[in-house]
């Protein structure tokens, strides 16, 4: 496979996604990730390194992307929060002023409950559980319960795998928000939600 500078995989495809109308920024995600460059300050320093021409499978993301399909459920994850998670057809991709949601979150509890106090905390709607991982991880409570509820079963499938992936003790409740709440004995210190 020939080698070629990553500035120039970078203007080879930019062409292709400027005719596309698709973020430049689109494409450094998934060259980032094809040559496992940790960020896109990293990405430019790179440039003029050699980098292998692109497989057959990354081209075949690369076009997936072209066509439209969003660069994150191409690549399978997103970056939230310093964390990453799993993210496909099934979850809404994280935005970034839902960080903002949940640094207020954080800051507001911080406030009204002591650090060393036993909190439960449930997110309704979860997704792919990137709200309630975040503040789970970042808030630094003991927790007593961090809880997830969502109705739809794909959707929690990709939620229970980045509980895994991220370390996290949170339980999952298939069940829509309503009846969930109609029918918990628990009660909760911190509550969020963020339908679409």
């Amino acid at each position: 496979m020939q080698a070629m500078k990553l500035i120039n995989v970078y203007k080879k495809y930019l062409k292709l996604f400027q005719q596309n109308n698709i973020s430049d920024m689109s494409l450094k995600l998934l060259l980032c990730d094809f040559y496992e460059i940790d960020s896109i300050t990293s990405f430019i320093m790179k440039f003029a390194d050699e980098v292998p021409e692109l497989t057959n499978k990354q081209i075949k993301i690369l076009n997936k992307v072209l066509h439209g399909y969003p660069v994150q459920y191409a690549l399978g994850k997103v970056d939230f929060s310093n964390l990453e998670f799993y993210v496909n057809k099934h979850t809404l991709i994280p935005r970034p002023e839902t960080e903002e949601l949940v640094l207020y979150t954080i800051k507001k509890a911080q406030e009204v409950f002591g650090i060393s106090e036993k909190l439960n905390y449930v997110d309704l709607g979860c997704g792919s559980g990137n709200i309630m991982i975040s503040i789970e991880k970042n808030a630094g409570f003991a927790w007593n319960s961090v809880e997830g509820v969502d109705i739809s079963y794909f959707t929690l499938k990709t939620t229970k795998k980045n509980v895994k992936y991220l370390g996290s003790a949170a339980i999952l409740h298939k069940k829509d928000m309503i009846s969930f709440l109609q029918k918990t004995t628990q009660k909760f210190n911190i509550l969020t939600s963020n339908p679409p």
